[in-house]
C-alpha cells in the first residue's frame, strides 16, 4: 500500500495473532529497506515476540528465505510504502514479490483518505494482483462512505479493518454489519 497507512503495524497484529491464538510457526520478510528505521521496527517487534525474520535487499534473496522459513505454517511480507503515482516504485516493489509464489497478498489503505484518492490507489496498485483490501486507520476516520465506494471499485473483499496502534488487539475482521453501522453512525 501507499506510505503511511499502517502495514508494519498491521503485519505485526496479524503475526502476534497467528502465532498466540493460532499456535502457528511464523516468519517476517521485510522488504522495505528504504524507509528510516522500518527494518529496526520489525526487529523489536519480531525480537519481543519471539518471532522470525528476515530481510531481502534485493529481489533475488527471495526465495532463498522462503527457503529458510520451510518449516513456517506462515510467511508475512512488509514491504515498503509506496505512492501509487510512482510506477518505477511500484515495479521495484513487484520484482521481489514477482521472485515467490504468493498465496495472497492485500493492499493495506488507509480509512482517513478521500474516495477520489483510493480510488486512485486500487486502481495503480492493481499491478500487484492483491486479492482484498485492510483498511488502517478506522480510529481516526470521521466519515466511513469512502470504504464502501473503494470496495465496490476494487470489486474485491474487505478482510480486515485495523482501529489503534495496540499490538495485536487493534485488528478486526471486516463484517459487513459492522461496516453499515460505522457507515451510518460514524462511529466504530
Amino acid at each position: 500500500g501507499p506510505t503511511g497507512v499502517g502495514k508494519t503495524t498491521c503485519i505485526a497484529k496479524l503475526a502476534a495473532i497467528s502465532k498466540i491464538l493460532n499456535n502457528l510457526k511464523i516468519g517476517i520478510i521485510s522488504i522495505d529497506t528504504y524507509r528510516l528505521g522500518a527494518i529496526d521496527q520489525l526487529r523489536i517487534f519480531s525480537e519481543v515476540s519471539s518471532i522470525d525474520m528476515l530481510v531481502a535487499y534485493e529481489p533475488s534473496e527471495m526465495r532463498g528465505l522462503i527457503k529458510k522459513f520451510s518449516d513456517k505454517d506462515l510467511i508475512f511480507i512488509d514491504t515498503a510504502g509506496r505512492g501509487q503515482k510512482n510506477k518505477s516504485e511500484l515495479e521495484k516493489t513487484k520484482e521481489f514479490l514477482d521472485m515467490i509464489n504468493l498465496d495472497e497478498t492485500y493492499l493495506a489503505i488507509s480509512a482517513t483518505n478521500s474516495t477520489k484518492n483510493l480510488q486512485d490507489v486500487v486502481k495503480k496498485f492493481e499491478v500487484f494482483d492483491y486479492s482484498a483490501l485492510v483498511v488502517t486507520k478506522i480510529d481516526e476516520g470521521v466519515v466511513f462512505g469512502n470504504i464502501i465506494n473503494v470496495a465496490s471499485v476494487s470489486k474485491k473483499p474487505l478482510i480486515y479493518l485495523t482501529n489503534g496502534q495496540v499490538i495485536p488487539d487493534d485488528i478486526i475482521a471486516a463484517d459487513s454489519d459492522f461496516i453499515a453501522k460505522m457507515d451510518v453512525t460514524g462511529e466504530i
